[in-house]
């Protein structure tokens, strides 16, 4: 793990409220009582009792599409253990699932082509799915495909890559009613509610159960 930042869950809310930067032989930089300090015997700490996940910066970013990937995820990331509410939604300080989406195309600076008024997002995910054109920047054209095809039966996560938009089926059947990000490794990140265990925004395995409920996939094919 040496290089990456990683974030730490409060000890009494349960909500990300610290980060460091792991250095290696068991030390870490972090901040302790307003200042950066090295802390060493970091796996013997009350700070890796309360780790929660960890990110390491990609240095293969060579082009748009890969910049805008990486970005998105280091903007989501700063939102990790933001809490879920399905009526503020939308917001900097909760979330839910497609809220934190239509958030972070916000923040990118990514709007769908065919709208002029650039002030209005779709932020339900069923309206997102349908999204496959985007304007960067006011400037350049972001092209999505569907890498993985409605309706398919997931037998291995191999077919998605870094930054893939996954949607997922009520529980019950229907229409759309989930949407995350896949970050690699059989991870995703998104806004979600677990009974009373957690809700937030959390990086988590996708799970056999949700890959049950897969509809469609979105992915940045190509900036112009």
């Amino acid at each position: 793990m040496e290089g990456c930042e990683f974030v730490v869950a409060g000890q009494h809310s349960g909500y990300i409220t610290d980060c460091a930067v792991y250095l290696g032989n068991d030390s870490v930089l972090c901040l302790q009582e307003g200042k950066v300090q090295q802390l060493d015997n970091f796996a013997s700490s009350q700070l890796f009792k309360s780790f929660d996940s960890a990110r390491r910066i990609h240095l293969d970013v060579y082009d748009d599409k890969q910049l805008i990937i990486e970005d998105m995820i280091a903007q989501i990331y700063d939102v990790l253990g933001t809490p879920y509410h399905n009526f503020q939604r939308t917001g900097d300080f909760s979330f839910d699932c497609s809220g934190l989406i239509s958030w972070l195309l916000v923040r990118m600076d990514l709007y769908p082509t065919a709208y002029v008024y650039y002030h209005w997002l779709e932020s339900s995910a069923s309206g997102l799915s349908n999204i496959h054109e985007y304007t960067w920047k006011g400037e350049k054209h972001v092209k999505m495909t569907v890498p993985v095809p409605m309706g398919t039966e997931l037998q291995s996560l191999d077919d998605f890559e870094r930054g893939d938009i996954i949607f997922l089926l009520k529980a019950r059947g229907g229409s759309i009613g989930h949407v995350m990000m896949y970050l690699g490794d059989g991870r995703v990140i998104h806004s979600t509610y677990i009974s009373n265990k957690y809700s937030g925004t959390v990086v988590a395995i996708f799970r056999r159960e949700l890959q049950r409920l897969y509809c469609i996939s979105l992915r940045i094919e190509s900036v112009s």
